[in-house]
């Protein structure tokens, strides 16, 4: 009688969470499925889908399990299954470049792992996918973001490969947190050790910017990121009601969020508050970025690997310092405080009012 061939030992587990993802989750799988030289164990961490995205998953060899829903739990919970040495955290939405992708993400952070004994993770670079990107100039600057392994940079959407046991000695994801549960994660590491950019891109879809709104889920975006780096834990427990899954999109609300914003800084002490404009003038160097992108072909700058930037170091050697500084966040606070509270917040409550009556 023949015998059946032996299953390759995992040499990596990939972890997607998912929520009624059924119309991305079974063209990601089909690309993990050719993956060449390297042996994968699939896990959907599904947080109770009702769309059929457990039945696309199972029908082409994927594990499933049912974990309560939150994308920080359900990673957590699918880590606690894997068999592989190391982890691939990929969202359901994302599509593979490449079909050695993988293997070589892999074998470069092995190589890394060997010359350092602190924690190392990977993460991909970006290529957005929709009818304007990636060729607008908005999506190339966000595109360049993910290329420079910055603070406050990486985040799950360039996925994230790390060895199993560092995963779990850093604390695992939060799951306190109904959103923001990677890039938390991503920061930590960044502190403990380092980010390794892999070889290849991940493409991602431009449509939850478009659907959104471009301006709104940026705004959006930095303002959650303002809340972090204060620490108001108060508004991600409270922005969870209001904050929408990727397959609940739909035009954004953004008054409900600046308005949260400022009632949390209004309950915390002075000198916390300043934290935020400490945050946004630490990023100054974005302003260079965006113009330095914006003329990326004449100064030729871009490369098909990491983003090579005159600016970056001119403002690291000679700017960084500044804005750094205790008088810059004061005067930024008291900048951002007027923008967002005195013209953002009414802007958006009549531009909320005025779309909600054409429905």
């Amino acid at each position: 009688m023949p015998t059946s061939k032996p299953q390759p030992i995992a040499q990596l587990s990939v972890v997607i969470p998912a929520l009624n993802e059924i119309d991305a989750l079974p063209e990601l799988l089909r690309q993990l499925n050719q993956q060449s030289d390297i042996a994968l164990q699939i896990v959907v961490a599904d947080g109770g889908s009702t769309d059929g995205t457990i039945e696309a998953a199972k029908k082409v060899g994927a594990e499933v399990m049912m974990t309560p829903s939150g994308r920080g739990r359900q990673m957590n919970a699918a880590a606690a299954v894997a068999q592989a040495d190391y982890l691939l955290f990929l969202h359901a939405d994302s599509g593979l470049t490449n079909d050695r992708q993988l293997s070589d993400a892999l074998s470069q952070l092995k190589r890394a792992r060997e010359r350092n004994s602190h924690p190392i993770a990977g993460h991909f670079a970006l290529r957005f996918t929709g009818s304007h990107a990636p060729d607008e100039f908005r999506y190339r600057y966000l595109q360049a973001k993910t290329e420079l392994n910055r603070p406050n940079t990486t985040n799950g959407d360039q996925a994230m490969l790390i060895q199993r046991d560092h995963f779990f000695a850093l604390g695992c994801f939060d799951e306190s947190m109904n959103f923001l549960e990677d890039q938390r994660f991503a920061e930590k590491l960044r502190e403990q050790g380092e980010w390794l950019l892999l070889p290849h891109r991940l493409e991602t879809s431009a449509r939850r910017f478009s659907v959104e709104g471009f301006g709104r889920r940026y705004t959006l975006m930095s303002i959650i990121m303002g809340m972090y780096a204060v620490g108001a834990k108060s508004f991600f427990q409270a922005a969870g009601g209001i904050y929408k899954s990727q397959h609940e999109i739909s035009r954004l609300r953004l008054a409900p969020f600046i308005a949260l914003c400022g009632t949390t800084l209004r309950a915390l002490p002075w000198r916390q508050r300043f934290r935020v404009g400490g945050f946004i003038a630490q990023n100054a160097w974005q302003l260079g970025l965006m113009l330095e992108v914006k003329f990326r072909r004449r100064l030729g700058t871009g490369t098909a690997g990491q983003y090579r930037s005159r600016w970056l170091p001119f403002y690291d050697r000679y700017l960084a310092w500044f804005f750094d500084s205790l008088p810059v966040a004061v005067i930024t606070s008291g900048l951002a405080a007027l923008w967002f509270f005195a013209v953002l917040l009414p802007w958006y409550r009549w531009s909320d009012r005025n779309s909600a009556a054409k429905l």
